[in-house]
C-alpha cells in the first residue's frame, strides 16, 4: 500500500465514531485530542465541550481517583 492509498484523517474520524465503544485520544499533557460520540454520550457532554481540555479539568474530582493513577503511568 503506497501513502496515497493510506485513509485520510475524515476516514478515521468517520471509524472512530462508528464504534460502540467509548475512544478517547490524549496528548502527553493530558489535552484531549479526539472523542469519539460513545464516549462524549457517556460523559454528559458534547464534543466541543471536550476537545482541547485537560482531562484533569473535565473531572477535577477524579484526579486523585486509582484509575488517574494507571492513566498517569501509562502515560509517563
Amino acid at each position: 500500500m503506497t501513502h496515497a492509498n493510506l485513509p485520510g484523517p475524515d476516514h478515521l474520524e468517520r471509524l472512530f465514531d462508528g464504534m460502540a465503544d467509548p475512544l478517547m485520544i490524549l496528548a502527553p499533557d493530558w489535552t484531549v485530542l479526539f472523542v469519539n460520540a460513545v464516549s462524549a454520550a457517556n460523559m454528559g457532554r458534547e464534543r466541543a465541550e471536550i476537545l482541547g481540555r485537560k482531562l484533569s479539568d473535565l473531572f477535577p474530582e477524579a484526579e486523585h481517583a486509582e484509575a488517574f493513577a494507571h492513566m498517569r503511568r501509562a502515560l509517563a
